[in-house]
């Protein structure tokens, strides 16, 4: 069983959190690493559903 407990009760128990920047406060080469990022996790997507033969209803929308 897992709890998630609010950020104003306890900042401990956070098991995800993520920020999205402005992207108006990137630099260059942090927007090219980005960028990066994104393309090589396209890939891999691309990759697993290629190795199992599947293609996800989520593609289609």
């Amino acid at each position: 069983m897992i709890e998630f407990t609010s950020l104003e009760h306890t900042a401990r128990n956070v098991m995800i959190k993520a920020v999205l920047p402005d992207p108006a406060a990137l630099t260059q080469k942090q927007r090219q690493k980005q960028e990066a990022a994104k393309e090589k996790a396209s890939q891999e997507y691309e990759a697993l559903k290629n190795m199992y033969h599947v293609h996800p209803t989520i593609d289609q929308l």
